[in-house]
């Protein structure tokens, strides 16, 4: 933040009502301030800075959280592969190799990115134009 190392009265309480539903006028309710002062925030870089950074954390505490339940659901689903009604085995099946192709699909767009990252940083015209080191442009 620019202007100082504390939010301005008002923000904590606007910020926690705008993680939670994302509605203007609850924010400005929670905060005790009018609608206007709540979009003016909302145009204020410290103000957004803050939300984003409030915003990141809500969702690495969520991600914590469903992280840690992953071996109870994996659990679940390998009873429900092993329960008597034929529909519920197919279904808790078909939701292991949904989250497994999603999981597949997760690591190759990562492995994808790191190869871009890479190649951005990649400045020798040879090797980008000529295909030196046997790689083909």
């Amino acid at each position: 933040m620019t202007g100082s190392d504390r939010p301005r009265p008002g923000w904590d309480l606007a910020l926690a009502s705008l993680l939670l539903d994302g509605s203007t006028p609850n924010a400005a309710q929670a905060a005790s301030v009018t609608e206007r002062t709540v979009r003016r925030w909302l145009a204020d870089d410290d103000f957004r800075a803050l939300y984003r950074a409030r915003a990141r954390a809500a969702a690495e505490s969520a991600t914590s959280d469903l992280l840690s339940a992953q071996r109870e659901a994996v659990q679940a689903l390998r009873e429900g592969m092993r329960s008597g009604s034929p529909a519920t085995r197919v279904r808790a099946a078909r939701a292991v190799l949904e989250v497994a192709q999603r999981v597949t699909a997760d690591e190759i767009d990562q492995r994808l990115t790191d190869l871009e990252r890479r190649a951005s940083g990649w400045t020798d015209p040879d090797v980008i134009s000529h295909g030196s080191r046997g790689w083909s442009a």
